[in-house]
């Protein structure tokens, strides 16, 4: 019936996998599972780990729904021994890096496309970051890491040999205002119109 499977439009988190991060894979970096609890309380926060290798250590979700251009990317963060982030998003570049000791966040000299940002603490030591895009060939969003001081791409190009930082409860959605965050357990072919986790 309609209330057991609704219609897809009910669902906002464009992404999969949303808590535990299987849909996205590591570039120069590792992904690590933990016991480290996020806001959502679901499923164990995931660590991105950087590697010996003077390049940019991230992970990246692709594919990433196309469609309107305007999209809203939040996602959970919380320092261990790297405090800081960027995410990058689309083949025209939309950029911000984030602060999650001192709460700050701005542009990279590099894209510096986004319409706005934000880094709001959600308590326990986890931020929620938000960056807003309008780029038109969003194929991937990337989450990197970046030193301490560090607001630029070329910054990022350093060894982070086991170092790293928390992440959890990824959110790609249309429009310019983050929602409350919809987790998206598994590949999001089903869901209630109420009611989750999905």
């Amino acid at each position: 019936t309609s209330v057991d499977r609704p219609l897809l439009s009910a669902r906002v988190n464009l992404l999969t996998y949303t808590d535990d991060l299987a849909a996205t894979y590591p570039a120069d970096a590792t992904i690590e599972s933990t016991s480290v609890i996020p806001p959502s309380g679901i499923v164990a926060a995931k660590k991105l780990v950087g590697t010996a290798a003077a390049t940019s250590h991230r992970m990246i979700f692709s594919p990433v729904p196309t469609g309107k251009p305007l999209k809203t990317f939040t996602i959970y963060a919380k320092s261990e021994e790297i405090r800081r982030f960027y995410v990058f998003m689309g083949q025209d570049y939309t950029t911000s890096w984030f602060d999650t000791t001192s709460e700050e966040c701005g542009v990279m000299p590099e894209y510096n496309t986004s319409l706005s940002r934000s880094i709001t603490n959600v308590g326990g030591g986890w931020y929620r970051c938000e960056i807003v895009s309008n780029v038109t060939s969003l194929s991937a969003v990337q989450i990197g890491l970046l030193p301490d001081g560090a607001t630029s791409i070329s910054q990022a190009n350093t060894p982070l040999d086991g170092l790293g930082m928390y992440f959890c409860g990824a959110q790609l959605e249309y429009g310019t205002q983050a929602t409350d965050y919809q987790p998206i357990l598994t590949d999001g072919s089903t869901y209630p119109s109420t009611g989750f986790p999905i």
